[in-house]
């Protein structure tokens, strides 16, 4: 998808623009336009000749025209002229356009890029350090002041330079929620290569996933060099898939159903989440050491914050008591809800749902936890009834189960409670239908779920934030 802007390089001769426009041109699909080739191009002699037959003031002239001409166009990565800035009126026609980022490099940089080449006529007969710096201390003032973006590119790579470009684009985009900066579908791609790093789900089924999507597009955006698919593994596997990821030298795993119980018992060590949960849903790769991590609950939270919904002092009936259930039970208790009522299986791990529901009412006296029969539909519509928040945290009406729900009996739904499920695939469970059907005002889905606890998981990944609303986009989020 073409950007519905442009990006203007500016900056001294020699700073790079023209190498960068290259670099820009492959991660945005855009095309470039470099200034000085097309006046050459209109004119018909190179910029020596018109400087010499002309002088400078025609040659800024043609620069202004060019600009005009190009205020009409989209998608176009702009090199400048190192005296672009020097006329107001270019400056107004490049910020009408887009972006202007400004390489900054030093004097030095600058003469050592230049001093062999033979088309720079305003250092003719004086190419020396000392002329440069003093010409670039006249216009530096003029390249800050119309700098949207300034990038550093002494000792950096075309590479690194684009990369810093893309991240203060991103910022700036999250500054000013301007939607065109980059582009919702075919966002920044990092090419594959040998020092790409990967990154990987692992559970079963995932060929559903949407995980591929947002982590991929996360890395785009960002320029970090970094690929993520998903595998298909069942929890007889996950220690062969453990070991993989040593072998691999993987950067990182989300792990989800049904495993995210059998990886704790193959980590090197585990967060306080993690191990109060007894489940992990991230795994960090420290140089060998896997770190378990569990960013379910803070991605259920977070879901709800987006939406409106804060857990404080409220009520909250959860199905299930798996990986993910567990996580959003810890994290409500931890974030003040009121009270929480799990209905589960009666089954061999009944009796370790009441043991944990215990032992956060011992660390948090200021919660109420109560742990029911997942079959008893008349508990469930008295507990539903009295509630603010209803969660399925279970994989129930999940693809290929979508005409499955946990509800089993509709009397329990009622407008002010909000219901939640942690499924995605399909967006909209049976579960949300049936409950907008009954009169429920808020039905919320699982994608926003996986979307929030991403945001954590990428942010213990690359220590970097995740650029929530071009993922939200990709992901039809927003």
């Amino acid at each position: 998808m073409a950007l519905e802007y442009n990006i203007a390089l500016i900056g001294f001769m020699g700073s790079g623009k023209t190498a960068v426009s290259e670099s820009l041109k492959e991660q945005f699909s855009m095309n470039v336009i470099d200034m000085d080739s097309e006046i050459e191009c209109r004119a018909g002699m190179s910029i020596s000749n018109i400087f010499l037959q002309y002088g400078e003031e025609h040659f800024r002239k043609l620069e202004t025209e060019l600009l005009k001409d190009l205020t009409q166009q989209q998608n176009i990565v702009i090199s400048c002229g190192g005296g672009v800035v020097l006329r107001e009126e270019n400056v107004e026609y490049l910020k009408q356009g887009g972006k202007i980022v400004y390489l900054q490099a030093r004097p030095q940089t600058i003469y050592d890029r230049i001093k062999n080449t033979h088309n720079r006529p305003l250092l003719e007969g004086n190419m020396s350090v000392e002329n440069i710096a003093d010409m670039m201390d006249g216009r530096r003032d003029k390249y800050e002041k119309a700098a949207d973006i300034v990038v550093d590119v002494d000792d950096k790579s075309v590479e690194e330079i684009g990369r810093e470009i893309i991240n203060a684009i991103h910022k700036s985009h999250e500054t000013t929620g301007d939607n065109s900066i980059l582009p919702a579908d075919d966002i920044v791609r990092v090419d594959i290569n040998g020092a790409t790093r990967l990154y990987g789900l692992i559970g079963s089924p995932v060929a559903h996933s949407a995980s591929p999507a947002m982590y991929n597009t996360a890395f785009g955006a960002l320029g970090i060099n970094s690929a993520y698919l998903a595998f298909d593994v069942d929890e007889e596997h996950v220690a062969e898939a453990m070991q993989a990821m040593r072998t691999f030298n993987m950067g990182g795993m989300n792990v989800t159903m049904p495993c995210k119980n059998e990886v704790v018992k193959h980590m090197d060590e585990l967060s306080d989440a993690a191990r109060l949960m007894g489940a992990v849903n991230t795994i960090v790769n420290d140089n060998g050491r896997l770190i378990g991590h569990n960013t379910d609950g803070c991605g259920f939270v977070g879901n709800l914050r987006d939406n409106g919904v804060d857990v404080a002092g409220k009520k909250i009936v959860v199905c299930g008591a798996g990986g993910a259930a567990t996580a959003i039970i810890v994290q409500c208790a931890l974030d003040g809800a009121r009270e929480i009522s799990i209905f589960k299986r009666v089954n061999a791990t009944f009796n370790t749902t009441v043991e944990l529901a215990d032992k956060i009412m011992c660390e948090h006296d200021d919660v109420i936890i109560n742990v029911y029969d997942i079959s008893d539909d008349n508990k469930m519509v008295e507990e539903m009834l009295s509630a603010d928040i209803f969660v399925n945290g279970t994989s129930v009406g999940m693809h290929p189960g979508e005409e499955d729900s946990i509800v089993r009996d509709a009397r329990g739904f009622h407008e002010n409670l909000v219901v939640c499920d942690i499924v995605y695939n399909p967006l909209e469970t049976k579960l949300l239908q049936d409950a907008a059907r009954a009169g429920v005002k808020q039905c919320i889905g699982g994608k926003g779920m996986l979307l929030w606890q991403g945001v954590a998981a990428f942010k213990l990944y690359t220590g970097q934030d995740m650029p929530v609303d071009i993922v939200k986009r990709k992901l039809s989020l927003d």
